[in-house]
C-alpha cells in the first residue's frame, strides 16, 4: 500500500488533519520527544503524529529547533496543540489509538488535553492476546506485517542526537509509527472479538491503564530538603558502622591473615611464571628482573599496581567470599552454617543473620557484637542505597516519584513497577550494576550473557564518565555509560558502537539517547 505522509505546516493544514480524523472517526497518535522525563523542566516534546486511516500519516511540529523553518509566520505549537486536542483528542466520537497510551495519555494531560470516549492501546492488546514477550512496536511490525518488517533500518536519523535530528525524517518515522500501529490495532482488534476477549479488553484492561496513568502522574511526593539532610547524615553513620567492624579484634587478626594468604598466593603464581623463564635466554633476562622486582617490592610492603593493591585492601563485608570467609572460617568467627544460598554458598543474608543472632546466648560475647554491627550496617546501606540515595536519584523536577506501572510486563498478568536502575543477572541474583564494585574479586561470581553463564573476572572504575540515558520502546529506561554491554539480536553490542551503528539492534530496541548532567 502506498503510503502518504506530509508535515503540518499551517493552520489550514491541521484544518484538514482534524477534519480526516473526524470523517473516519480514528486518530492513531505518537509523540517524539527529546527523552528527558516528562515531568522535568527539560522536557520537550518535538512532533506529534497522527494516522487516520493506513496508509496515511501526518506530523505536527511541536518543539523542535527546525519548527520555524517548516511551518507558516506566527506559528505557535502550544496553541496547534491545544487546537488538536480539542477537536480530536477529546472528541467523543473519535477513537484514540496508539502504542504505550499511557506514556502519550500523560504528555496530553501536561498540556492540559484530557481524552474522552474510546481509546484502544495496541500493546495491550498484543498483551492480551499474547502475553509472552516482545511487546514492542517494531517487533509485531516484523511478525504481523513482514512487509514493513524492516522499516526502521531505513531511518538513518535515528544515530544522531535527539537535538540534531532533522524535522522531515522525524516526523516520517513518527507517521510510521502511527500508521503502522493503526495497522496493528485493526487486526488485533479482530482477533479480539473473534475471541469473545474484546469487551475485557475495553472494558478491564484499557479502564486499568487509565486509572495507572492517574496513578504515575500523580505520583508521590518527595521531601528533597529533608532527604538532603539524610544524604549528609547517613554517609558518616554508615562509615562508622562499618569502621566499627573493623575495628573488632578478630576481624582485625581475620583480615590480616586472610590478605597475607592472598599476598603469598600472588607471590607464588609470580614464582611459578619464573620456573617458566630461562635464566639463559637474553629475551627473557627483563621479564625474570621485571618478576623478582616486582616480589622484592611485595615483601618490602610495596605495592604499585591496581591488582596488588586489592591484595591488602580492607575486607568488602558485602562480598559473597570475604564475608562468608570471615564468618564461617576457622580463622574467622566460625559459626554453623545454616543455610546455603543459590550458588550453595553459605548465605549472609539478612535472615540468616537475624537467625545465627538467636542462637548465640550472650550479647556481649564476640559474636553477638559482630552480628549486632553486621545488620546495623545492613540496615543503614539498605535504607541508604534504596530510599535516601535512590530516591533522590529518580525523583523529577515536580518533586515527586513517578513510577511506571506495567500490566504487560509479567506473564502471570500481575502488575509491575520500574526504576532506571540497569540490573545485571548473576548467579546470586539482580545486581545493580553499581553495585558490581562489591564482586569484582571473586572467583565464583557469574553473569548470565547470551553465551549463558560468565564469570566476573573484573569491574573497572573510570572514574567520572558521561551518562547517557537509553529509552526503550516498552517506557524501560536505563542509564549507562557509551562503554555499558547490551545484550542484542546481533551479539554483545557496546552502547558506543550501537549509537554509532545505522541499526537498532537492542531487542527492544534503543528509541532515544540523551547526555545526562549528572555524573557518576
Amino acid at each position: 500500500m502506498e503510503t502518504r505522509y506530509h508535515i503540518i505546516r499551517n493552520k489550514r493544514e491541521l484544518k484538514k488533519l482534524i477534519a480526516c480524523c473526524k470523517a473516519t472517526g480514528y486518530a492513531c497518535c505518537d509523540y517524539e520527544t527529546n527523552a528527558e522525563p516528562i515531568y522535568n523542566r527539560g522536557f520537550k516534546p518535538t512532533i506529534l503524529s497522527v494516522s487516520w486511516m493506513p496508509g496515511f500519516g501526518a506530523s505536527i511540529p511541536l518543539d523542535h529547533f527546525q519548527t520555524q523553518e517548516y511551518t507558516s509566520p506566527g506559528w505557535n505549537w502550544k496553541k496547534m496543540l491545544r487546537k488538536f486536542g480539542e477537536e480530536v483528542i477529546e472528541n467523543y466520537e473519535i477513537t484514540k489509538v496508539a502504542w504505550n497510551w499511557k506514556f502519550d495519555d500523560q504528555i496530553n494531560q501536561k498540556y492540559h488535553i484530557y481524552y474522552r470516549g474510546t481509546c484502544l492501546d495496541g500493546m495491550l492488546a498484543k498483551y492480551l492476546l499474547n502475553e509472552e514477550k516482545p511487546n514492542d512496536l517494531k517487533s509485531m511490525v516484523r511478525r504481523y506485517l513482514p512487509e514493513y518488517g524492516n522499516y526502521e533500518k531505513q531511518d538513518a536519523f535515528d544515530k544522531i542526537p535527539w537535538d540534531k535530528k532533522e524535522l522531515d525524517p522525524l516526523c516520517h518515522y513518527g507517521c510510521q509509527d502511527t500508521d503502522y500501529t493503526l495497522r496493528l490495532m485493526i487486526f488485533f482488534e479482530k482477533k479480539l472479538i473473534d475471541l469473545g476477549l474484546y469487551s475485557t479488553f475495553r472494558n478491564l484492561i484499557m479502564s486499568a491503564s487509565r486509572v495507572l496513568t492517574s496513578v504515575e502522574k500523580n505520583g508521590l511526593y518527595l521531601d528533597r530538603e529533608f532527604n538532603n539532610q539524610l544524604l549528609e547524615t547517613y554517609k558518616p553513620k554508615i562509615d562508622a558502622a562499618r569502621q566499627a567492624i573493623y575495628d573488632l579484634p578478630r576481624v582485625k587478626k581475620f583480615e590480616k591473615k586472610y590478605n597475607q594468604e592472598k599476598i603469598d598466593k600472588y607471590i607464588q603464581s609470580i614464582e611459578s611464571e619464573l620456573e617458566e623463564l630461562d635464566y639463559n635466554d637474553p629475551k627473557d633476562k627483563r621479564k625474570i628482573a621485571s618478576r623478582e622486582q616486582k616480589i622484592s617490592n611485595i615483601k618490602a610492603g610495596i605495592f604499585t599496581t591496581k591488582k596488588e593493591q586489592e591484595l591488602i585492601r580492607p575486607l568488602n563485608l558485602g562480598s559473597p567470599v570475604d564475608l562468608p570467609a570471615l564468618m564461617y572460617s576457622e580463622e574467622g568467627f566460625h559459626f554453623e552454617v545454616i543455610k546455603n544460598n543459590e550458588s550453595g554458598k553459605p548465605s549472609t543474608d539478612e535472615e540468616t543473620l537475624t537467625n545465627l543472632r538467636l542462637t548465640v546466648k550472650k550479647p556481649d560475647s564476640p559474636k553477638a557484637i559482630f552480628l549486632d554491627r553486621l545488620l546495623e550496617l545492613r540496615g543503614l546501606e539498605k535504607m541508604y542505597k534504596t530510599y535516601i540515595e535512590g530516591w533522590n536519584e529518580k525523583v523529577q523536577d515536580d518533586d515527586r516519584l513517578h513510577g511506571r506501572f506495567l500490566i504487560h510486563g509479567t506473564t502471570s498478568g500481575r502488575l509491575s513497577c520500574i526504576s532506571g536502575d540497569s540490573l545485571v543477572l548473576t548467579n546470586y541474583g539482580e545486581i545493580p550494576i553499581r553495585e558490581l564494585e562489591y564482586f569484582s574479586d571473586e572467583d565464583d561470581i557469574k553473569v548470565m550473557t547470551q553465551e549463558g553463564w560468565k564469570p566476573l573476572v573484573d569491574f573497572i572504575y573510570k572514574g567520572e564518565q558521561e551518562m547517557y540515558e537509553v529509552t526503550l520502546e516498552d517506557g524501560t529506561s536505563i542509564r549507562c555509560t557509551l562503554d555499558h554491554k547490551f545484550i542484542t539480536n546481533q551479539g554483545t553490542k557496546s552502547l558506543r558502537s550501537i549509537y554509532n551503528s545505522s541499526r537498532k539492534t537492542i531487542s527492544n530496541k534503543i528509541k532515544l539517547l540523551r547526555y545526562v548532567e549528572e555524573q557518576e
